[in-house]
């Protein structure tokens, strides 16, 4: 089930496969979730990952609103980039 999307405007730090970036949510949430998430460019799913951590307005957050700029940290295989878009996964059990 799709829980957010978010947009990828800066690319902070990148460290084997983890990744700090900065977005903005565009659709719903952007939280910890058991499903991950998947990766976009330009409209074509380019990868997964998972979220490790989350910050707005510099404090650790569990979750971002729609509209709202956050700091993320994202364990993926893939390098991510201004523009990407994450979208947010949750797993039905």
């Amino acid at each position: 089930m799709l829980i957010g999307s978010a947009k990828i405007l800066k690319v902070f730090n990148k460290e084997k496969n983890k990744q700090v970036l900065g977005g903005r949510v565009l659709d719903g949430k952007v939280m910890i979730t058991n499903g991950g998430i998947k990766i976009k460019r330009q409209e074509n799913e380019i990868g997964t990952g998972r979220i490790a951590g989350i910050q707005h307005n510099k404090e650790t957050a569990k979750e971002v609103e729609k509209g709202s700029e956050f700091g993320i940290m994202i364990e993926a295989k893939i390098e991510l980039a201004p523009g990407d878009i994450i979208e947010i996964i949750e797993k039905i059990s």
